[in-house]
């Protein structure tokens, strides 16, 4: 382009002698438009470029601003869970699920399992106490849900001495699903796994995570 214009400002500016005088005011004319077609068309794409840039920038802004609306579930133990466990009328962890967003988590649903692990954990087994809710509900801001996770076997006085000896170990996990009010047909998920340990619960090296569950039929 630089090119171009040097070569018309050469021709321009430098008219040869069969020129006539009114050939030279056109190839002038034309050199001025050349120039004004060039200087608007530099103006407006400058102008295009920083448009660009701020609608980005509030895009970005606007996804930062939704994203601290969004329902954000946690889950804690509620109680101390090694006293939960040994109650031998009903062993069981409590615990407290917490919506820390802004905005309610509508339609939640939870699964849950729970066992008494000799070992290492690796994974739970068929053995595993498993339990799925069959009511949906909703999960307000800062109101805790507490869910009672049982033993529905009930616990040994063998299994309840190699908890204390810590040669067995009790995992348990939440699954938890659920939707805002910002993402129509889609559910999300949020995954806890723990261990209860004699100073209170402990994370597990897996069930750890969250995301997005399932898109719903429109």
């Amino acid at each position: 382009m630089l090119l171009l214009l040097v070569t018309a400002l050469r021709a321009g500016t430098e008219p040869k002698s069969f020129m006539s005088h009114g050939e030279w005011v056109v190839s002038a004319i034309t050199l001025a438009y050349v120039l004004v077609s060039i200087l608007t068309f530099l103006a407006v794409k400058r102008q295009a470029d920083i448009a660009e840039r701020q609608v980005n920038a509030s895009e970005q802004q606007f996804k930062v601003f939704l994203e601290g609306q969004r329902p954000h579930i946690a889950a804690t133990a509620h109680c101390n869970p090694k006293q939960t466990l040994a109650d031998r009328d009903a062993p069981r962890v409590e615990i407290a699920v917490r919506n820390k967003g802004l905005t309610p988590a509508y339609d939640f649903d939870y699964e849950s399992w729970i066992e008494v692990i000799s070992g290492p954990f690796q994974d739970f087994s068929d053995a595993a106490d498993y339990f799925k809710s069959e009511d949906r509900f909703v999960v307000y801001p800062n109101n805790p849900l507490i869910l009672n996770i049982p033993l529905r076997k009930g616990i040994t006085e063998q299994q309840l001495t190699d908890l204390r000896l810590l040669r067995a170990q009790t995992c348990l996990r939440i699954r938890v699903e659920y939707r805002d009010a910002f993402s129509p047909g889609r559910r999300w998920y949020a995954n806890f796994g723990f261990e209860v340990l004699p100073t209170g619960l402990g994370f597990l090296p897996k069930y750890n995570d969250a995301g997005e569950a399932a898109r719903m039929a429109e």
